[in-house]
């Protein structure tokens, strides 16, 4: 309900406190404490703390996959999320770095032509492609001149 409200600072706090409850009483890969986190991550990322959004994804994809055994479809969409808050944060090469860990992963749970796999190496080629675009932008600047 904070979240529709926007009132993001206090669903974080609510979030959190719930989080530190569940992880009392739960496994870490419960399904509650996977939604808690995603709510948390959520709100971070509306409330513009892009970095500790970045965090709770990173934990809510371990306990996806612990969860499952496996790399499964909701396990990408986090990953997903997780990478655009790198975006947020203008990081395409921790995003890149990212990407290619978690297709390393992929690869020791998936067969090589799954559909998880194809579709994380074609976001892999689209960050790559984005950060030649930045590099090219840069160097198209103008440069300052001394007088």
């Amino acid at each position: 309900i904070l979240n529709r409200k926007k009132f993001f600072g206090q669903a974080i706090t609510n979030f959190q406190e719930a989080l530190d409850l569940q992880k009392g009483i739960l496994e870490n890969d419960h399904p509650r404490i996977i939604s808690t986190l995603d709510n948390l991550a959520y709100s971070y990322s509306k409330n513009r703390e892009y970095a500790r959004a970045v965090t709770c994804y990173r934990t809510m994809l371990r306990a996806q996959i612990s969860q499952s055994g496996t790399f499964t479809e909701e396990c990408l969409l986090t990953f997903r999320k997780r990478v655009l808050m790198y975006d947020k944060l203008r990081l395409v090469s921790e995003a890149i770095n990212d990407t290619k860990d978690v297709l390393r992963l992929q690869k020791t749970l998936l067969p090589k032509d799954d559909a998880l796999v194809l579709e994380t190496k074609a976001l892999l080629e689209e960050l790559v492609a984005k950060k030649k675009s930045q590099k090219a932008a840069k160097r198209q600047q103008p440069q300052p001149v001394e007088c």
